[in-house]
C-alpha cells in the first residue's frame, strides 16, 4: 500500500509510484495500467487525484491512453530509460545536498558511500 508523505503532492506521489513501478519491472512496458477507478479504491484517493496523475504521465511520456481501454506504459525504451537517469540523478542531488550541509567534503562522501557498498554487498 502507498502511504503518503503529507508534505508533498499527492498526486504527484502516485506518479512517483508509477514510475516506480515501471522502472522496477513491476509494470512493463505496453502493459495496462492499473484503472483509475481500481488503482484510486487501492489507495484511498479520490478518482480525480489518479486522473491528474495519469495525464502527467501521458505528458511525461510513460502513459499511453487508448480510448475504451485505459492507458498502457510507453513501449518506448529509450523514454524510460531517460526519465529512469533524471530520477537517479535527481536522488544523487539531494543525497550530495544533504549531506555538504552536514560538513562532509567530497572524499568523505565517496568513503561514506564506498563503506556503505561494502556493507551492503556483504548481507546481501
Amino acid at each position: 500500500m502507498l502511504e503518503f508523505d503529507k508534505n508533498l503532492p499527492i498526486y504527484w506521489q502516485i506518479c512517483e509510484y508509477i514510475k516506480n513501478l515501471v522502472f522496477t519491472g513491476v509494470i512493463k512496458p505496453g502493459d495496462l495500467a492499473p484503472s483509475i477507478r481500481n488503482l484510486a479504491v487501492e489507495i484511498n484517493v479520490n478518482p480525480n487525484t489518479v486522473q491528474r496523475s495519469y495525464l502527467d504521465l501521458e505528458r511525461e511520456g510513460v502513459l499511453i491512453p487508448l480510448r475504451g481501454v485505459g492507458a498502457v506504459v510507453t513501449t518506448d525504451l529509450e523514454r524510460i530509460k531517460q526519465l529512469k537517469h533524471e530520477k537517479i540523478r535527481m536522488t544523487i542531488e539531494s543525497l550530495y545536498a544533504q549531506l555538504i550541509k552536514l560538513g562532509m567534503n567530497n572524499d568523505e562522501i565517496l568513503d561514506e558511500i564506498a563503506n556503505y557498498l561494502r556493507e551492503w554487498g556483504v548481507k546481501k
